[in-house]
């Protein structure tokens, strides 16, 4: 994905698009109930992390083309959204 928005939703949803928002595409099903409620990207639009409900994070190191859930082990948290201070190493 050269330069593209990327929105996320229930059920573990997560959409992209390359021409500002005119068109989405459907990106990963995670296969999970979470809803994700942000998503932010890291070193350039190459990692992206999603976070929501029932501890769910989730980590794309590929440009958002694939997507992995991250192991918690929180499933009581809630994760509103995710502040991007400086490189993470997640």
């Amino acid at each position: 994905f050269p330069s593209h928005d990327m929105v996320v939703g229930e059920w573990g949803s997560i959409f992209w698009s390359e021409d500002s928002g005119e068109t989405w595409k459907f990106c990963e099903d995670l296969q999970t109930l979470a809803t994700f409620f942000d998503v932010q990207s890291l070193e350039n639009g190459q990692v992206f992390v999603a976070v929501g409900d029932i501890g769910r994070i989730a980590k794309s190191i590929d440009g958002g083309k694939t997507w992995k859930l991250l192991d918690y082990n929180n499933y009581g948290s809630v994760f509103v959204s995710l502040a991007v201070l400086s490189k993470l190493s997640i």
